[in-house]
């Protein structure tokens, strides 16, 4: 546990440090490298699991989706780039796949590779493309704060859940996928996440986010990213159980792989991305 709590502060203190050297461009290139990590990793978790999916591919186009959703073509959104490149790596992946001979291979191959490029670099192109289209109209460092509150709201209730989960104990929530989480672990990372996190850092630090994000949109908003979080972080556990492996690698101390890192995230960024992008000033 310690070790754990260790590893989290100084990551986030890094995370701070390359902000407030590097900016936006600092922030953007942590999520492409964060994304490339976690392919890599859930290309070898596939592997173990008795699927193969094509790690060039995946590296390559993930980070082309990552680096197009920031530099996208004029006339045309960061969103609307990535996805049409994301339809030109499908179609070159499946020419790919049909120079194999066993079916078997062909489908379990394809699938593998096109879910490896939608749930990772898909989903962290979201956030890189709201900042690209705020930092052209001067708020990219807003884009960026809210991003960091998305974060910090869904690895904050990671954090709660496991505190509360391990002195409390309690029922199973998935016993099949995550024996370790409790459905009262999933009560404290919502307090935690929503309430302390979510609603906390917006009183807390107001001049950092959009004036029509007040303080009970930002617990409203928190409280189903915190669920989603736990959802997110199911889908990695489902993965390792396939895979028989405990952790997604051994990078981080206490943590253990990057995908160990960004499993809550994968979901939450771009639900959070939605909202503050799209529909704020509706809702």
């Amino acid at each position: 546990m310690k070790e754990r709590v260790g590893s989290f502060l100084i990551l986030w203190a890094a995370i701070i440090g390359i902000l407030c050297i590097f900016g936006v461009q600092g922030g953007v290139a942590l999520l492409v490298l964060a994304s490339l990590l976690t392919q890599y990793e859930l290309c070898l978790l596939c592997r173990k699991a008795g699927y193969e999916p094509y790690l060039y591919h995946c590296l390559v186009y993930g980070f082309l989706l990552l680096v197009i959703a920031w530099f996208s073509p004029p006339l045309m959104s960061g969103i609307e780039a990535s996805m049409m490149l994301f339809v030109c790596a499908i179609v070159d992946t499946t020419f790919h796949s049909f120079s194999k001979k066993e079916p078997r291979i062909i489908i379990g191959s394809l699938v593998a590779t096109i879910c490896n490029l939608v749930y990772v670099p898909m989903m962290f192109s979201f956030p890189i493309a709201m900042v690209q289209d705020l930092s052209s109209k001067r708020e990219g460092k807003t884009a960026v704060a809210c991003i960091l509150w998305i974060i910090a709201v869904a690895k904050f209730s990671d954090v709660g859940g496991l505190c509360v989960g391990s002195f409390c104990g309690g029922k199973k929530l998935a016993p099949l996928l995550s024996p370790a989480k409790t459905q009262k672990g999933l009560v404290g990372a919502v307090i935690f996440g929503s309430l302390i996190v979510g609603w906390g850092s917006r009183v807390l630090f107001p001049s950092f986010f959009p004036e029509n994000f007040t303080p009970m949109r930002a617990l409203l908003l928190a409280i189903p990213i915190t669920l989603i979080a736990a959802l997110s972080d199911l889908v990695e556990s489902t993965v390792k159980r396939l895979a028989q492996v405990k952790d997604s690698g051994n990078l981080i101390p206490g943590i253990g792989g990057v995908f160990d890192l960004t499993d809550s995230l994968i979901l939450t960024l771009p639900v959070g991305v939605l909202y503050f992008h799209y529909f704020s000033r509706f809702l």
